[in-house]
């Protein structure tokens, strides 16, 4: 019986328990067998933690032990590889110390995670976006494992946000060879390039200015990449129909097959050489498949932001609709359209979508008004959408219901979905 599909029998009933819940129960039993730890209980508030207490720890000097990383990371792996991560990570979280500025500076590291990450740890991580749905975090490089910046490193070592990004790049870029990259397959009718480096850094490659920018002498028309997970950076070129096909295709496949999951998107260089989503032309071969990995990237970051809200407002007795980003999917084109629903009398928080479905409740029915593009729903309604601080990738609220004159406006741009 597979670890992460194990039922219970509690008496006569047969009782499921989450693959959560089970790691957790793990956890507990390994760290409290460890000889620094004195105290380990589940987090009252944050789900899916645990609150650790170590030689000379007060009782409110708990450390909060996030699993959800944890358990992404090591899920799926070979048995020898779960267990080598689960020890580095318990051997660097009970018995290490934050590490000082002076022995961070020069391990410094870029890395790429998808927005949802910093959803899976109750610290305040250093992140800015780097793509839609994708942040830029720091780390700190060593050989026992990978530390994530957080906002209390900011504080402790006291320098300037900008100089440790820019300390990181330069770190990084010192540490990248001419050599980490390959061709990915050599019998392929176009030139295809991966990182072939296994530092698990491979993805990170792709936030260094200037990277991407250097296979243009390498590939067919202009550079393209995908980076389906943490360890994977595949390079090609535009200039051939059939290899943004194969990108494509193997961004979706690799995304839903990997543990350490980033994004199903394909990407290629902005006016100013930075690194932007791929936006193809409508009439191209090639244009839904494309369109297809952004828009399921945006649906996995939307899900997952949606969940961490439902639970946060349920445990604080909040009374607000987290609307879904759904999507749609032409039989005929195979295009896929998201779209957001956006209700009369509902207090709602709305993501970013294709579309909006307005509807209102007209005596014991229910009404669609119309399905509107994002961009006419801001022109002509903006104002009644208030952005929601903190939240990555965005939402609005929903303040007011348009009045009937704002209502028509709506109802005249919608479009068949």
């Amino acid at each position: 019986m597979a670890f992460w599909d194990r039922w219970f029998t509690k008496g006569r009933a047969a009782v499921a328990v989450t693959p959560q819940d089970a790691f957790t129960d793990e956890m507990i039993v390994r760290i409290r067998q460890r000889s620094d730890v004195v105290r380990v209980e589940r987090h009252p508030e944050h789900e899916f933690s645990l609150n650790v207490w170590r030689d000379g720890d007060g009782d409110g000097d708990a450390l909060v032990m996030f699993l959800g990383n944890l358990f992404y990371d090591s899920r799926g792996v070979p048995p020898d590889q779960r267990e080598e991560r689960i020890e580095r990570f318990l051997g660097i979280i009970t018995g290490g110390e934050r590490i000082e500025w002076q022995d961070a500076q020069n391990a410094l590291v870029p890395l790429l995670r998808p927005a949802s990450y910093a959803l899976h740890t109750p610290k305040a991580l250093l992140r800015r976006r780097f793509l839609p749905h994708v942040d830029l975090l720091l780390g700190v490089d060593s050989e026992e494992t990978t530390q994530i910046v957080i906002q209390a490193d900011l504080e402790s070592w006291d320098q300037p946000l900008d100089g440790m990004y820019q300390r990181a790049l330069d770190n990084f870029a010192n540490y990248v060879e001419e050599a980490d990259v390959e061709p990915y397959d050599p019998t392929a009718e176009f030139p295809i390039w991966h990182v072939a480096a296994d530092d698990g850094y491979e993805s990170s490659r792709l936030a260094l200015p200037g990277f991407l920018a250097e296979f243009a002498e390498l590939v067919e028309g202009s550079p393209i990449a995908i980076v389906p997970s943490r360890c994977q950076l595949i390079i090609s070129g535009d200039g051939d129909v059939d290899s943004i096909g194969r990108l494509a295709d193997a961004a979706e496949r690799e995304f839903e097959a990997s543990p350490r999951s980033l994004s199903p998107a394909v990407y290629t260089l902005g006016a100013s050489g930075e690194v932007v989503p791929l936006d193809l032309a409508v009439d191209h071969p090639h244009y839904a498949a494309v369109r297809r990995g952004h828009r399921l990237l945006a649906a996995d970051s939307y899900a997952a932001q949606k969940e961490h809200l439902d639970e946060r407002h349920e445990r604080d007795g909040t009374d607000i609709f987290v609307a879904s980003l759904t999507l749609l999917q032409n039989k005929e084109s195979g295009v896929i359209t998201s779209y957001t629903s956006w209700t009369q009398t509902v207090d709602t928080l709305l993501p970013e979508a294709d579309l909006v479905a307005l509807g209102r409740p007209v005596g014991d029915e229910f009404e669609m008004c119309a399905m509107v593009p994002w961009p006419e729903v801001m022109r002509l309604a903006g104002s009644l959408l208030e952005p929601v601080d903190g939240l990555s990738p965005a939402r609005w609220r929903c303040c007011e219901w348009p009045d009937d004159a704002t209502l028509q406006q709506l109802v005249e741009a919608g479009v068949e979905p």
